[in-house]
């Protein structure tokens, strides 16, 4: 997620605060997608209040070495 965060920052000017990030945590919140896993953050947990609630897409194919790829749940998004 970090990685993600610090490429829409350098895409898109420095929205996510990186500096203060320590990672997904076990109550993080998630979606599973036709195109990858979701990341939902809360208001001014990583960026400005303004943002809303922050959806970082981690792609499936940056996480094939992670995840088991024939898990029926990975498999009903793919």
């Amino acid at each position: 997620v970090l990685n993600k965060m610090n490429e829409i920052n350098k895409k898109e000017g420095n929205m996510y605060f990186t500096e203060s990030y320590r990672g997904v945590g076990l109550n993080q919140n998630f979606k599973l997608t036709d195109e990858g896993v979701v990341f939902i953050f809360g208001r001014g947990e990583i960026s400005s209040t303004a943002i809303g609630e922050p959806e970082i897409l981690i792609p499936y194919k940056d996480l094939e070495e992670y995840l088991d790829m024939d898990h029926p749940m990975i498999k009903a998004y793919r």
